[in-house]
């Protein structure tokens, strides 16, 4: 084993891409950064050293990517979100050295739903862990891993992000920099059980597809929804008098009999918040969680909050791809 790598190579975006950089300058290792064009604006608020190497590529077939001549020497891969599809041949240039972070407890929750999917299950688990590459997604052993519980008070995925990143700033990144520096060899974790047991894969989510609001839902399953799609994403959808309503977050205020036909009805409003008629019971929206696309009238007691169906329905039979250039969807319905 050398001093240390010849190179690392950074894919995707993270924060701690600007630690991580300074600390390569630091101990005279080259860095890389390699990103999709979608990226290119957090890689830009980026402080990194002159040095750094910055890397726009569609694909990994990109020439300058192709450049490194990663299999002629001693490199280290790190991917957080990369956008790229690692082929197996890009897995072996690294001899066994490219790892990726997935910020949930795999074997469950694969894939790139994010915390989305664990908020609308009210799965209070969080992870912080890298694993290997491998050309199946997230299926690579373990090579790191701290568990933690999210509270009750983090709802929406904002706070899941700041404390993902919290939780990471005290566990992995310290972790890595062992790596970087040759502290740590990698290797996987014993016991792991990626690639063993099947978990649960949970495909990609676009807010102005998947976030459109059924308030046939229960109330309990109504509040997950209206909360895994708000900040830092644009709200869960509905409309009130023909115009596009976002809203952004919701409490359960009273839990009664509602009748079926009440569903989406305000039946109460003050100065800051709306009461509104669902599935179990009332819900309260404060007015500064709300949003319109257009102009709107205003709120009065008696409107109805609806979502046609068409918009449900194409929330369920569509799936949303990402690729390094941005959304792609794809719709599944059978009935055009």
């Amino acid at each position: 084993m050398s001093a240390r790598f010849d190179l690392v190579c950074f894919f995707g975006y993270s924060p701690f891409f600007s630690e991580l950089s300074h600390l390569c300058a630091e101990i005279n290792t080259r860095c890389v950064l390699v990103f999709g064009p979608r990226q290119q604006n957090d890689i830009d608020t980026l402080s990194v050293p002159d040095a750094t190497l910055k890397i726009k590529a569609n694909s990994l077939d990109c020439h300058m990517y192709k450049n490194l001549e990663i299999s002629e020497k001693t490199c280290l891969g790190i991917s957080f979100g990369a956008p790229f599809i690692f082929k197996q041949s890009t897995i072996n240039q690294f001899n066994g050295n490219l790892i990726n972070s997935h910020g949930a407890p795999l074997p469950d929750n694969k894939g790139g739903g994010g915390f989305s999917w664990r908020i609308l299950q009210r799965d209070k688990r969080g992870a912080s862990l890298m694993h290997f590459v491998s050309p199946q997604i997230d299926e690579g052993d373990c090579v790191f891993r701290h568990d933690f519980q999210f509270s009750e008070d983090e709802r929406l995925p904002i706070d899941y992000e700041l404390r993902q990143e919290q939780e990471e700033k005290n566990s992995l990144i310290p972790w890595l920099v062992a790596v970087i520096k040759r502290e740590l060899i990698l290797k996987p974790i014993k016991g792991s059980l990626s690639g063993i047991d099947l978990g649960s894969y949970f495909p990609r989510l676009s807010t102005d597809l998947h976030g459109y609001i059924d308030w046939n839902m229960q109330i309990y399953d109504l509040e997950s929804f209206i909360c895994a799609f708000s900040r830092p994403y644009s709200g869960a959808s509905t409309f009130l008098k023909g115009a596009r309503c976002r809203l952004l977050d919701c409490f359960i205020y009273d839990l009664r009999v509602m009748h079926p036909f009440t569903w989406g009805l305000i039946i109460s409003l003050n100065n800051d918040s709306i009461l509104v008629s669902v599935n179990g019971g009332l819900i309260k929206i404060s007015f500064s969680d709300i949003s319109f696309d257009s102009e709107t009238k205003g709120f009065f007691q008696g409107d109805r909050l609806i979502t046609p169906g068409e918009f449900t329905r194409k929330a369920i039979s569509s799936r949303a791809y990402y690729d390094s250039g941005g959304v792609c969807i794809k719709d599944y319905d059978v009935i055009k």
